[in-house]
């Protein structure tokens, strides 16, 4: 018999939805003579009844706090790592910043009032870009008056956000997770 001959026996014996007269007595007429169909409904015999006789396994004593102490030990351990990845790159940064830094004053160093002449620069284009600044602010504040106040009240929104965010940030991570035991 070709394999789609059984297709339908194959699919029938499978199913869990009941079979309608008419396909139980086909059913029956085709296990009396197919073999292969018939092997099949053995081996799906012997596995309902498999399920039906294995009980089911109690965890062994202790199983879940030894599990939450492993996963405590694991976040603790990952948690570890990324402090020390961490260590490593503000180590790594701040090496090279010290490095340009040196670098920077070894080569001030040689002539004081050069750096000197340098620094008053860096501070005259500082206050320069203030006083333009201040002309630019000047005139949004002569379009609009309540500019002040608007940001005011848009910088304490955006603190107090920023803050109950960290907030509700911090105490997700401090918080315990717990498994309760089912048994």
């Amino acid at each position: 018999m070709t394999k789609l001959a059984h297709q339908p026996f194959s699919d029938w014996l499978l199913t869990e939805e009941p079979l309608t007269s008419e396909e139980a007595r086909l059913l029956q007429e085709h296990l009396r003579t197919c073999p292969e169909c018939q092997q099949q409904q053995v081996a799906l015999t012997n596995v309902h009844r498999l399920f039906k006789d294995v009980s089911q396994l109690v965890p062994a004593h202790g199983f879940v706090s030894r599990w939450q102490q492993r996963l405590a030990d694991q976040r603790t351990l990952r948690q570890r790592k990324i402090a020390w990845v961490w260590f490593a790159v503000s180590a790594v940064l701040a090496s090279l910043a010290l490095t340009f830094l040196g670098y920077q004053a070894f080569g001030s160093l040689q002539s004081p009032l050069s750096l000197l002449a340098v620094w008053i620069y860096r501070l005259t284009v500082i206050v320069s870009y203030w006083n333009s600044l201040e002309g630019y602010l000047d005139v949004f504040r002569g379009l609009w008056p309540g500019l002040p106040l608007v940001g005011l009240v848009f910088l304490t929104g955006f603190t107090s956000f920023f803050s109950v965010l960290w907030l509700a940030t911090y105490k997700r991570l401090r918080a315990t997770r717990r498994v309760v035991n089912e048994t």
